[in-house]
């Protein structure tokens, strides 16, 4: 008898045991749509935060949805409030804090795209070309030059008043120059003996950071 009776207690410390190991924590839904027309965003990044630490990170799905798991006792959640962001590319970012166990299972988001603005005439954005028919003057003439703007120089306060800009011959860069606004690439990229190598006029009239296309530019005016 007291054999079955150990035999019994044995086999329910064995089954508890097993269903606990079993226990999953609960997975909260997150489901991150597009603002404007309602569509699901794939491939967008989702990620929870406890009080002291991220709890879990998810990307969703085609259908816009992502799962995280959620600390919990007895199949409960437990902790919080949390915290839980969305990101995609092209969207803003979104938050939500103090989201707690009420809040679950169902976390939604809506993502804006972000809205680049048309690019002004004479705008060049890094590694695009500005001209590709500089022509030559005095005993450079019959060459013809390729000038590029490379990158902006940021200052310390994240804006730019510089920029490197490069010239090129067939495919061969013959030098990298720094201008600022107001000079001409003429000037800039003058000879050894201070002579133009190019008869075109590009005045660089400003440069800065366009942060939704997360790109430097400059703006040139060519001619008089």
């Amino acid at each position: 008898m007291h054999k079955n009776a150990a035999l019994i207690a044995l086999f329910s410390i064995f089954l508890l045991l097993c269903g606990c190991a079993g226990q999953k924590n609960p997975a909260v839904e997150v489901r991150v749509f597009d603002l404007d027309s309602g569509s699901p965003i794939a491939n967008a990044t989702v990620q929870a935060y406890g009080q002291t630490s991220t709890i879990g990170s998810a990307k969703t799905d085609s259908q816009g949805i992502a799962l995280i798991g959620i600390p919990s006792s007895q199949g409960k959640p437990i902790g919080g409030p949390y915290d839980f962001t969305a990101s995609a590319n092209g969207y803003s970012g979104g938050a939500k804090s103090g989201i707690t166990a009420s809040d679950f299972p169902t976390i939604t988001f809506q993502l804006e795209k972000i809205k680049s603005s048309p690019i002004p005439k004479g705008r060049y954005y890094e590694d695009a070309v500005i001209s590709d028919s500089l022509h030559g003057i005095g005993r450079h003439s019959g060459r013809i030059f390729t000038v590029f703007i490379y990158k902006i120089i940021l200052n310390g306060s994240g804006g730019s008043d510089r920029a490197m800009f490069r010239l090129t011959e067939f495919g061969n860069t013959l030098s990298t120059k720094v201008a600022s606004p107001g000079m001409e690439l003429a000037q800039v990229f003058a000879d050894e003996n201070g002579s133009a190598l190019f008869s075109d006029r590009i005045v660089v009239k400003s440069i800065g950071y366009d942060a939704p296309r997360e790109l430097g530019y400059t703006d040139v005016t060519f001619g008089n």
